[in-house]
């Protein structure tokens, strides 16, 4: 049998980004690592916040406090899949 990757496209998220994509984020973080944020659905100075924190521990992320593809994919690399 042989394995397959799933690829999921995230969009990028940024200060002034709102929505689900948002929420889903901020669970994550919240539940997941621990980041006392706000599930409110707005990337926010907040957000930003943890998500520079949670980049600058997983190296070799960029810390810029945006959420693309390389911060997406070390986010969803902790995350067990309830499938």
């Amino acid at each position: 049998m042989q394995a397959t990757t799933t690829t999921i496209n995230m969009p990028l998220l940024k200060t002034g980004t709102n929505g689900e994509a948002v929420r889903f984020l901020q669970e994550v973080l919240k539940r997941r690592y621990g980041y006392n944020i706000a599930i409110d659905a707005i990337f926010g100075p907040n957000s930003a916040a943890a998500v520079k924190d949670f980049q600058a521990k997983h190296p070799p992320l960029v810390v810029d406090g945006e959420v693309g593809k390389n911060t997406w994919r070390e986010l969803s690399a902790h995350i067990a899949c309830p499938c």
